[in-house]
């Protein structure tokens, strides 16, 4: 069996691991191992190619407004496109346009005259949107009751907030604490909404840009984690053992890999969705406009989607467009795309299959399903707030598990470790 020593070995090589290699790397670490049970790096940020489409496992989108995308300059050379500002709302049988006037002056009309909101909570928007930082919060108030107390009516909240920020979290109960939500929305309404033009994997690529290709090891499906008699970490996959000073674990399910001994306080609540690609050859409105298309109405399957190929036209061929439609799963035995029965598949297809009919007609029918992600652990619940540092001297823990459930938060723990490791490195 073959043996490695590291000072630091972090397992997962998704964007936390790849941000807190880069970090211990920038701050003078230079002994340091990624272990990634898969065949490419990225994890949940990854893409995969075939037939000249382009297919993020699952929805994602870049934001740029978030501060650790900005620190790590990772814009540049992605050729991303921008979704329009603004948002579609399915509201029963129709399509809503609900334009953002501040970043579209052109449509403040269309905005206007939007049936999404009604015209008082239109008013009631705007002054959100110019007066963030002066609207306060209560202690332990929810994003719902946040939104009841500002006077907002049920319509906006059930046709707006609630599929918005039910995309952003996989979850539309609004439970989210208010504070939390006043942040994501001061920048999300200053950001831009981006598709990079090979795919979101290519975020995880830039950010490994200045690691040493060496140091990744893929393939390396972790078995157990421990600590021998000399303070050291054991990892061991099926025909390796890895000891180091310092282990990372950057994601929940890795933490059922200790010991009981070992065993952490923290147990996430992770969403599981399912994102299924379409691909048409031809698109009926408004799937022909670049925007996210939410789901305004009670009691259905689909949570949100939209033409990717009508935001990045690099995501389907010449002729062809690509429909990225997301499912919240209600079945938490649905497993990775890999392993997902095939029943569950064809339930989940039936149940799109006869909404996009009703959303879009007959031509819907014509749509070819071209790959489906069942992702198990695709986020946690909201804004976890764990501490980096476990509850052991030489295990840390990086991921959207534990900030928050966002790229940034991801990027920004991977950050917080690297530093919290350096720090004890020369005290």
């Amino acid at each position: 069996m073959n043996r490695y020593f590291s000072d630091v070995l972090i397992i997962g090589g998704g964007v936390s691991g790849l941000a807190c290699a880069r970090a211990l790397k920038e701050l003078g670490n230079s002994s340091v191992i990624i272990l990634e049970a898969k065949d490419k790096i990225g994890g949940r940020v990854a893409t995969d190619y075939s037939d000249g489409f382009i297919f993020d496992n699952g929805f994602q989108v870049l934001i740029d407004g978030y501060p650790e995308i900005k620190r790590l300059g990772l814009l540049q050379g992605l050729g991303a496109a921008s979704f329009a500002h603004g948002a579609i709302v399915r509201l029963k049988n129709k399509f809503a346009h609900l334009p953002d006037p501040f970043r579209q002056p052109s449509k403040a009309l269309t905005a206007l005259l939007s049936p999404a909101l009604t015209f008082t909570d239109k008013l009631r928007l705007a002054r959100l949107r110019m007066s963030t930082d002066k609207l306060s919060t209560i202690s332990n108030e929810t994003t719902e009751e946040y939104l009841q107390r500002l006077k907002f009516s049920n319509k906006a909240i059930q046709h707006f907030f609630r599929p918005f920020f039910g995309g952003v979290f996989l979850d539309n109960s609004l439970n989210t604490p208010s504070d939390k939500f006043k942040y994501l929305f001061r920048i999300f309404k200053g950001s831009n909404i981006l598709l990079p033009e090979q795919g979101i994997g290519a975020i995880s690529k830039s950010i490994a840009t200045p690691l040493d290709p060496s140091d990744i090891l893929l393939n390396r499906s972790v078995k157990t984690i421990n600590r021998n008699s000399a303070g050291l970490g054991v990892v061991r996959t099926q025909d390796e053992t890895f000891h180091a000073k310092v282990i990372v674990l950057t994601g929940a399910n890795l933490e059922a890999l200790l010991p009981k001994a070992l065993s952490l306080k923290y147990t996430p609540s992770l969403k599981s969705v399912s994102c299924l690609y379409f691909k048409a050859e031809s698109i009926p409105y408004p799937l022909n406009l670049p925007y996210l298309i939410l789901n305004g109405n009670e009691n259905e399957t689909i949570l949100h989607l939209c033409c990717l190929s009508s935001v990045q036209p690099s995501y389907a061929p010449k002729g062809s467009h690509l429909i990225s439609v997301t499912v919240l799963d209600k079945n938490p035995n649905l497993n990775n795309s890999s392993t997902a029965s095939l029943e569950s598949t064809a339930s989940i297809e039936t149940s799109v299959r006869k909404e996009l009919n009703e959303w879009f007609g007959k031509g819907a029918t014509t749509w070819s399903l071209l790959k489906t992600f069942h992702i198990k652990h695709a986020l946690p619940q909201g804004f976890p707030n764990n501490p980096v540092c476990a509850d052991y001297p030489w295990l840390y823990r990086a991921g959207d598990y534990v900030l928050e459930a966002t790229l940034n938060g991801a990027l920004h723990s991977g950050k917080q470790v690297a530093d919290e490791i350096t720090k004890m490195r020369f005290e």
